[in-house]
């Protein structure tokens, strides 16, 4: 559609740039001046914005229609399973997250850190996309490195980098299902 708008524009241009050399654009441009042209140029530019319009809501319909579906796959859910206790959690839409999704289910066996945070050594690295959150919350799930899963029960500040992969919906009573120490920790797509 596009292309057909650009020929006629096109066509338009260069049919001007013949009337002018022949007539002269500065001089005798009688023709340009006729009925017979503003009809032609009228009904051209109608048809040229016409065209456009209808390529513009073609285009803005399959754009919302794609973000529908693009936010459909980003906010894709997870159970977080501690303890008997399930948690919903929420994935980001980004690569790490996605491979992170394709591993799924998978039950490990988180180890203590700091008093806020459990962390497993996953078998593959992953990509990673670090950036500094400045402050973690309670239920972040985050990537430390290429191949350090981080499911954080506490919030703080940190100065630490890391790749965001989600995070559990509502953290509330997360810190009792962890508990202290080592805890096995199932997550499996809802």
């Amino acid at each position: 559609m596009k292309k057909s708008i650009g020929k006629k524009v096109l066509t338009m241009a260069l049919a001007l740039g013949v009337v002018c050399s022949l007539d002269g654009c500065m001089g005798n441009n009688s023709w340009m001046g006729s009925t017979e042209w503003t009809e032609t140029m009228t009904e051209a530019a109608t048809e040229t914005g016409t065209a456009a319009q209808a390529d513009n809501s073609e285009a803005a319909g399959s754009e919302t229609a794609a973000q529908t579906e693009s936010e459909e796959e980003e906010m894709q859910t997870i159970h977080i399973t501690i303890g008997g206790k399930t948690f919903d959690a929420t994935l980001y839409d980004n690569e790490t997250a996605r491979t992170f999704a394709e591993s799924l289910p998978m039950t490990v066996n988180m180890s203590e850190l700091n008093g806020n945070e459990k962390y497993y050594y996953m078998p593959d690295s992953l990509s990673m996309r670090s950036e500094t959150p400045g402050q973690i919350q309670a239920g972040d799930l985050m990537l430390f490195g290429s191949d350090c899963l981080v499911l954080f029960y506490e919030t703080f500040s940190t100065s630490y980098s890391y790749t965001p992969l989600g995070r559990i919906d509502n953290a509330e009573g997360l810190a009792e299902a962890v508990g202290r120490g080592s805890v096995e920790v199932t997550f499996e797509i809802q």
